[in-house]
């Protein structure tokens, strides 16, 4: 694992061209080149440190392309737009590049992410799981990872990594990168838990996700929740729009999550091509470290490292360009939070009187945050196990420090809650105390 910079935040962006023609790589090709020149730009004046971009699945020819892929000329030009895209990309600040694209291999086609970074192509992640079912018919046309004969693949002369199992680590971040494509994440257990249990830290996902109702909000959850389980960060990049056909709506809804939170996410249909957000994968590993059953792997797999370096920082200074809120620690859903600080606490309360057959308990009141606050987890304990409240016997205190205000206020609120009360003054006794320890009483900078 390479050391961490930005004290291990780490920008990304989700990239959903919102123009795009089926059946014309030429002209997709264009348009995501536009979008690759507008964050390397950002990258090199220091305004952003985007190190992941994420294109949607089969972004270079259009998800929607059905009978065409089983045409020559369009394989063979998607492959011709590939490199060129390979090429004209190449900047000294560019991220780490995610794009869709079909290839052929072995008398078969798959549905595949090119990785790309600095001119070169760094590997090739066919998609395991292909859907057939409702309106999707993938498997017309694509084979499973799972049906390819080796882990290589043949691009002009030159061999590269072409498996599920390829992860990217960067140098310069201390990021490792692993792939999904679109179903694979709705899988019963996604390629990307193993590529998280492997390495892996940030998830990509080039997907072409059609809506129905509902399906944002579940796809938000999902997303969510498998960034929880692999206590990593999620990339989710879906085809716009212009992909939409008689049978499917496409909205573009792109997703950054980090560890069950959601960082940032396109609106629906708003058709917003970059999203950004930012990741803290220290945070993430500090948490796997933590959790002692994250990494009992019981199916260890083979796996393909590739190793590449992004961009150095500009300045030693992050700008970061994340919203925060003025009152980080002060949860947004107070009510519902403290309701279940409550609960919590009040079940843990009756089970203890219950268990060692106690109906009794005394708790001194001042008036207070505190001793409100354990005065009604008691009351709601005892209501809780069916007990008489007069068997909480409530104590306050008065002394040199007690005002009237907090003697009243400690009073009133036994008296409501209907608990036993006692008021034991003890100014007297500290004074006598102050004289058998012969201190003067009025000496208060000595303790």
């Amino acid at each position: 694992m390479s050391g961490f910079i930005n004290n291990g935040i780490i920008e990304v962006a989700a990239v959903a061209p919102a123009s795009i023609q089926i059946g014309n790589p030429s002209y997709n090709v264009d348009r995501m080149l536009e979008l690759i020149g507008d964050i390397n730009i950002k990258n090199s004046t220091g305004e952003r440190q985007t190190r992941i971009a994420v294109f949607p699945e089969l972004c270079i020819t259009g998800y929607s392309c059905g009978d065409l892929f089983n045409h020559s000329i369009l394989i063979n030009k998607a492959m011709n737009e590939l490199m060129r895209f390979v090429e004209k990309s190449n900047h000294e600040f560019n991220p780490i590049m995610f794009v869709g694209i079909p290839l052929r291999k072995d008398n078969q086609l798959f549905n595949c992410a090119a990785v790309i970074h600095k001119g070169k192509l760094l590997g090739i992640v066919p998609k395991t799981y292909i859907p057939n079912y409702g309106v999707f018919y993938e498997a017309r046309n694509f084979k499973s990872s799972l049906d390819r004969i080796n882990d290589e693949i043949a691009i002009n002369g030159v061999r590269y990594p072409f498996t599920p199992n390829l992860l990217i680590e960067d140098e310069a971040s201390g990021v490792v990168i692993g792939t999904d494509i679109c179903e694979d994440l709705w899988a019963p257990v996604p390629p990307s838990s193993y590529h998280c249990l492997h390495g892996a830290n940030i998830i990509v996902n080039l997907s072409a996700s059609n809506e129905t109702i509902g399906k944002s909000d579940y796809r938000r959850n999902m997303i969510r929740m498998h960034s929880a389980k692999c206590i990593c960060g999620y990339i989710y990049a879906s085809a716009t729009s212009d992909e939409s056909t008689t049978d499917n709506a496409f909205s573009g809804h792109c997703i950054i999550a980090e560890n069950g939170y959601v960082i940032s996410e396109t609106k629906f249909f708003d058709n917003k091509e970059i999203t950004y957000g930012e990741i803290d994968i220290e945070k993430c590993i500090n948490d796997r470290t933590r959790n002692s059953s994250f990494m009992i792997i019981r199916e260890k797999q083979e796996y393909r490292y590739i190793t590449t370096k992004t961009f150095d920082c500009l300045t030693d200074r992050f700008k970061s360009n994340k919203e925060l809120s003025l009152l980080p620690f002060v949860p947004q859903n107070m009510d519902s939070r403290s309701e279940e600080i409550i609960n919590i606490q009040v079940t843990g309360l009756a089970q203890r009187l219950k268990k060692i057959h106690c109906d009794k308990a005394v708790i001194g009141i001042s008036g207070g945050l505190d001793s409100t606050l354990a005065l009604m987890v008691t009351v709601e304990a005892f209501k809780l196990n069916q007990y008489d409240r007069k068997g909480i016997i409530g104590v306050t205190m008065p002394g040199f420090g007690t005002t009237s205000r907090t003697l009243d206020n400690s009073k009133k609120l036994m008296e409501a809650l209907n608990v036993t009360t006692f008021e034991i003054p003890i100014r007297d006794a500290c004074i006598q105390h102050y004289k058998d320890i012969q201190h003067d009483i009025n000496v208060h900078d000595v303790t």
